[in-house]
């Protein structure tokens, strides 16, 4: 974007796609430069001097979403951010274990309400108020888009299709999903992330493109838009141009499921704890997600009460079409998870309790 040669990391696999004869120095270049991103998150500067990582969090104005930055001592780091990779280091208070409760493909089903709206077809709602064990939305991304079967679908596919749902959705374009796959290490030309797109909106959901062109009218003619809890973003000063309307479709999904995790996650599941005495603490705010230290014998109790109180019915459109976003959890010693247990269905209290007991 300016006049000056650039070689950040976008700018690198671009060259990767167009040089072969320099593949291996962008390569080297792409390794060092992630090897460096992943030394920043083991920073033991970060820490407190118990050797805690602390965080402020604060709200973003816009969609009322949690975000995560350094606490005021000027320590710690972002929470949210933390690399999938180097999360192994993260351990539960003493004397605990992790567990995490993640709100399944939220803001994915509440596009699927608001396009079925607007353009109804049966199969939208049923997607968008399937059980976690019924239906995978990235699992169907992929499958649209390498035109496999579903079962065939690799871990890196079904990332990829997950990206590009999330692009589709929000209207991010095949430059956009480009270089959002290019962080994450995925080297894609622009006209085959275009193609990622159309695959999973001409294939698989264009009732989308309706929902957009509806919110697109609604902007212009009302300069607001308003989500189900009554969350109002003005649009009245604005230039009504792309960017604009990507934030138009992405605002009442993104705003909507934090409140979710705020308001029947975090508030009533931090009131509980100290009105029981269980020995709990949230340890971060995923947007969508909240991780928790618990001991054994609390562990059910805590998992019960936030999964029933996370999953309650909500009103997303003006026809009042019902939707309630189903829970999973996953419990560990580490916050990767690796040895743990992941609970797409409700298990019994036995279950549960069981798999927590084998934890080691």
């Amino acid at each position: 974007k300016t006049s000056r040669v650039s070689a950040d990391e976008i700018g690198i696999r671009k060259a990767l796609l167009k040089y072969p004869k320099v593949a291996s120095a962008c390569e080297l270049i792409l390794d060092h430069r992630r090897t460096k991103k992943l030394i920043e998150f083991l920073d033991v500067g970060a820490l407190d001097v118990d050797g805690r990582l602390r965080s402020s969090y604060g709200f973003a104005p816009e969609t009322g979403r949690l975000s995560s930055s350094k606490n005021p001592k000027g320590l710690g780091r972002n929470a949210q951010n933390i690399h999938r990779e180097v999360r192994d280091i993260f351990v539960p208070d003493d004397g605990c274990i992790f567990l995490e409760l993640d709100a399944s493909q939220a803001e994915d089903r509440i596009v699927k309400v608001l396009a079925y709206a607007v353009a109804p077809r049966q199969e939208l709602l049923d997607r968008a108020r399937a059980m976690p064990w019924e239906n995978d939305e990235h699992l169907r991304a992929a499958s649209a888009i390498f035109r496999i079967p579903q079962d065939k679908v690799t871990k890196d596919q079904r990332y990829i299709g997950k990206r590009s749902r999330h692009a589709s959705n929000y209207q991010l374009g095949a430059k956009g999903l480009s270089e959002e796959l290019s962080k994450d290490g995925y080297t894609y030309t622009i006209e085959e992330c275009a193609d990622f797109i159309a695959a999973v909106i001409d294939r698989d959901t264009p009732e989308v493109r309706e929902y957009q062109k509806a919110t697109r009218i609604e902007v212009l003619k009302r300069k607001s838009l308003v989500n189900d809890w009554g969350r109002v973003l003005s649009f009245e000063y604005d230039r009504m141009d792309d960017d604009t309307f990507r934030r138009a479709y992405a605002f009442i999904p993104q705003s909507s499921v934090p409140s979710i995790v705020n308001q029947y996650g975090t508030i009533p599941l931090y009131q509980k704890i100290r009105k029981e005495g269980w020995h709990a603490a949230i340890n971060a705010n995923g947007h969508d997600s909240l991780l928790i230290s618990v001991r054994r014998e609390d562990a059910w109790k805590v998992y019960d009460f936030t999964r029933r109180s996370m999953e309650r019915p909500r009103h997303y459109t003006v026809q009042r079409i019902q939707l309630t976003i189903p829970v999973v959890a996953k419990i560990g010693l580490r916050w990767s998870f690796e040895g743990g247990v992941e609970f797409k269905r409700p298990p019994s209290q036995e279950k549960f309790e069981d798999a927590v007991s084998k934890l080691s």
